[in-house]
C-alpha cells in the first residue's frame, strides 16, 4: 500500500459530536487545522465493512444505541465519514474497496473519502482462458442465480458455523499513559471465564458459563491457554485467556476509538498481524475516563468487542457484545433494545445476573435447539395453509428433557423474511432470571432474513393464559396466536391459525365392511351357490338360500335377490 503523509488537514465540515464514541471523534470547526499525521491512500486499498452498535446501561437516559458504519484496514477500525445508502445495504463483514485519496486518520479514528465512494469488493478468478471473471463469496447475499431456498440454506449454514463449536477468547487488560482497567488479571480471568485462581472467589455466571449453558454445550468460549510475544525486548504473555497491553496514549478525555486502535496496533506488533490466527475473539477492557457515556460496543460479524472499565466484568454485557460479534442484532419492544426477555436487550450492572438466555427470534438464529442441537430438533416451522396448529410448548430451560417443542417459527405469507417466532419464556433454570415476560408466551418478529441473519427483532406480545394476539399490517396474513393454558413454569398450550377461528377438520368416519352371510358351523366366509346340472339351477352348499352370483344361471334371473335353494 502506498501512503502519502499529511501533517495538516483542513476540515471543511461543521463541528460535530457523536455521543456513542464508537469511532474516535473530535470537536473540529470549519476550516480548523488539525495537527497530526494522516494517511492518504495513493492507491485503492482492500478493507472490511463493519457495522458497530454502542450499548448503554438498562434504563439510563441516553441518545439511543449509536449505529455507526466503519471500515477495518489492516485490523485498525475507522468510522466512515460519508455513508451512502448503497454502503448501508452491505452486510457487516463484507469486503470493500477504499478509493484513492481516502484519508485514514489515526487521531480521529475516521476515514474521510472526500466525495469518493467505498464500494463492495468484487472477487475475481481466472477462467480456463486465462481471463478474469467476477465471483462472489459463499455468504455474499443475493448471488446471481441463487433461489430464495438456496439463500436460506446459505444463511443457515453461516448461522451454524458461527454459533457452534469451541471458540478461543483473549480478554485484554488495557493500560494507558494515565489510567488502567481497574481490576487485576486474576479478577478479569475469573469474571470472563469463571477461573477462580488465587482470587479466593467463584464466579458462576460469565461469558463462558452463560453461553455453554444456554447452548447446552453447542457453543463454548474458552480462554486461550497461552501465547508469548515481544514488546521492544519485553516479553508479553497471554495466560489463561488474559493479557495486559500497554499503549502510549492517554485515556482521560480521549475517545475510545483512539485507545482501541492503539491497542490493536500493539497487539499486532507483539503477537503478529493476524489477530484471529491467535484467538477467535478479542475483548478490549478499556480504563475509565474516555469521553462519552458508552458502556460497551462490538462489531457485527467480527471478532472485536470493547468495554468501558467494569463493564468488562458483567455477564450480560459480555454475552450481549459477543452476541453482536456472532451476528445477533438488538432485541426491542417499544425502543430499539428494550426487550428484556433476553440478552440482546439491555445490559445490566450485575456480577451474577440476570440468569437468562435469548428471546425467541435470537434462539432460532442460534440453531442450538434445532437440527444441530445436542438433544434433537425441538423446533417447528408453520406456514399459511397448514391448518390449525395445536401444540404444547416447553421453555428452553427444559430443552434437554422435554418431548415438546420449544420454538415455533411462523413464515410470513409475503415471503419477505419478516417472520414471527413463538416461545414459552419459562422462568426457571438457565432462564430463571429473565427480566420480562417470565412464564408467558412471547411473540417476536424479525425485520428480515427469516431469523437466520442479522436483523433487529421486536417483541409484539406477552401472553398469559387465555390471552391471544392477532397480527395487523405487520404481517402478510390474518394470523392468531392463542394461549389455551399455562402450567406454571413447565409448559403452555397454544393454538396458532390463520383466519377467524381455529377449526380442526375431524378425521373421516370409516365405512364399515359388508356384513358376511350366515355360515354353517365349521364353515367360514360368505357362501356362494354353484350350478347344479341335475337341478338345472344353482344349489347352495348349505342353508335355504344364498346368492347365486353374477355368472350362474338358474331358474330365470337373480334380480330379486337370493334365489331359493333347489332340491
Amino acid at each position: 500500500m502506498q501512503l502519502r503523509k499529511a501533517t495538516t488537514f483542513i476540515v471543511s465540515t461543521a463541528s460535530f459530536f457523536l455521543a456513542s464514541n464508537v469511532a474516535a471523534t473530535s470537536l473540529r470547526g470549519v476550516g480548523e487545522a488539525v495537527e497530526f499525521e494522516d494517511d492518504i491512500l495513493a492507491e485503492e486499498k482492500a478493507g472490511t465493512f463493519l457495522l458497530a452498535l454502542v450499548d448503554y446501561e438498562d434504563n439510563s437516559v441516553h441518545s439511543g444505541p449509536e449505529e455507526t458504519f466503519n471500515v477495518m484496514v489492516d485490523e485498525s477500525i475507522y468510522e466512515i465519514d460519508d455513508v451512502d445508502d448503497e454502503l448501508k445495504r452491505l452486510a457487516s463483514g463484507e469486503a470493500v474497496t477504499i478509493p484513492v485519496g481516502t484519508v485514514l486518520s489515526s487521531k480521529s479514528g475516521k476515514v474521510e473519502t472526500n466525495g469518493a465512494k467505498i464500494k463492495a469488493k468484487k472477487g475475481d478468478k481466472k477462467d480456463d482462458g486465462g481471463k478474469k471473471k467476477k465471483t462472489k463469496g459463499l455468504f455474499k447475499r443475493n448471488l446471481e442465480g441463487r433461489t430464495e431456498a438456496q439463500q436460506r440454506n446459505v444463511d443457515q449454514l453461516r448461522r451454524h458455523l458461527v454459533s457452534l463449536g469451541d471458540k478461543s477468547v483473549v480478554a485484554v487488560r488495557v493500560q494507558t499513559t494515565d489510567a488502567v482497567y481497574g481490576f487485576s488479571e486474576a479478577v478479569l480471568r475469573r469474571e470472563v471465564f469463571g477461573i477462580r485462581g488465587d482470587t479466593g472467589q467463584d464466579d458462576t455466571l460469565n461469558l463462558s458459563s452463560g453461553y455453554e449453558q444456554c447452548s447446552y454445550g453447542a457453543l463454548t468460549f474458552t480462554p486461550l491457554a497461552s501465547e508469548t510475544g515481544n514488546d521492544g525486548g519485553d516479553e508479553v504473555s497471554i495466560v489463561d485467556g488474559v493479557v495486559t497491553i500497554n499503549v502510549d496514549v492517554a485515556a482521560n478525555g480521549n475517545s475510545d476509538g483512539n485507545v482501541r486502535n492503539a491497542v490493536t496496533d500493539k497487539i499486532k506488533a507483539v503477537f503478529g498481524s493476524d489477530m484471529q490466527a491467535v484467538a477467535d475473539y478479542w475483548m478490549y477492557c478499556l480504563p475509565p475516563g474516555t469521553s462519552g457515556s458508552w458502556i460497551a460496543y462490538a462489531y457485527i460479524n467480527s471478532y472485536i468487542s470493547v468495554y468501558n472499565n467494569q463493564w468488562c466484568n458483567y455477564p450480560s454485557g459480555q454475552m450481549h457484545e459477543i452476541g453482536h460479534n456472532l451476528g445477533y442484532a438488538h432485541s426491542g419492544e417499544s425502543q430499539t433494545y428494550d426487550d428484556q426477555s433476553g440478552m440482546m436487550g439491555y445490559s445490566y450492572s450485575q456480577d451474577e445476573g440476570p440468569v437468562m438466555c435469548f428471546n425467541a427470534a435470537k434462539s432460532w438464529q442460534t440453531g442450538w435447539y434445532g437440527v444441530s442441537g445436542e438433544y434433537g430438533d425441538k423446533t417447528l416451522e408453520y406456514s399459511f395453509g397448514d391448518g390449525c396448529l395445536e401444540k404444547t410448548l416447553s421453555g428452553i430451560a427444559d430443552y434437554e428433557i422435554t418431548p415438546n417443542k420449544v420454538l415455533i417459527k411462523i413464515v410470513n405469507p409475503s415471503n419477505n423474511g419478516a417472520d414471527l417466532f413463538v416461545a414459552f419464556n419459562a422462568k426457571k433454570g438457565i432462564n430463571s432470571g429473565t427480566v420480562e415476560a417470565g412464564n408467558q408466551v412471547t411473540v417476536v418478529q424479525v425485520g428480515s432474513g427469516g431469523g437466520n441473519v442479522y436483523s433487529e427483532s421486536t417483541l409484539l406480545a406477552k401472553l398469559s393464559a387465555e390471552g391471544s394476539y392477532t397480527t395487523g399490517s405487520n404481517f402478510g396474513g390474518d394470523l392468531t396466536v392463542e394461549v389455551v393454558g399455562i402450567s406454571g413454569n413447565d409448559s403452555a398450550d397454544v393454538k396458532i391459525y390463520f383466519g377467524s377461528e381455529c377449526t380442526v377438520t375431524p378425521p373421516p368416519v370409516p365405512t364399515p365392511p359388508p356384513t358376511p352371510m350366515p355360515t354353517k358351523e365349521g364353515q367360514s366366509g360368505p357362501q356362494m351357490a354353484s350350478y347344479n346340472a341335475a337341478l338345472g339351477a344353482p344349489k347352495c352348499s348349505f342353508g335355504s338360500t344364498c346368492d347365486s352370483g353374477v355368472t350362474l344361471n338358474g331358474r330365470g334371473t337373480m334380480s330379486g335377490g337370493n334365489e331359493p335353494n333347489q332340491s
